[in-house]
């Protein structure tokens, strides 16, 4: 498939699906992006269940490992829980929580 089509494939389900052009920014995009490219022939993407248990707790276990050294530091220097509402473009209501420090 010539690249101009992959292109506009790309494109297709980025407005599809509500995904935000900032997203081609993201280096997570390019590593998913790279690891497409290597996969096997015929590589197919997971399944929607495979996505939402398997690989979410996956996912979730190496977040985890990454901030366990942040969290660590939290009984040294304090963390401070921040909150903050706001709409999206569809209304609808969203709240984020935000643990932070000084590391």
């Amino acid at each position: 498939m010539a690249r101009e089509a992959v292109d506009l494939k790309i494109m297709r389900c980025l407005c599809a699906n509500d995904i935000a052009f900032n997203c081609l920014r993201s280096p997570q995009w390019h590593e998913m992006v790279q690891a497409i490219s290597q996969a096997p022939k015929g590589y197919k993407s997971p399944s929607f269940e495979k996505a939402r248990t398997s690989l979410l707790d996956e996912c979730y276990r190496n977040v985890e490992k990454e901030l366990a050294p942040v969290k660590d530091t939290w009984y040294i220097h304090g963390v401070s829980v921040v909150s903050d509402g706001w709409s999206n473009c569809k209304q609808n209501q969203l709240i984020n929580v935000i643990a932070t420090n000084c590391r």
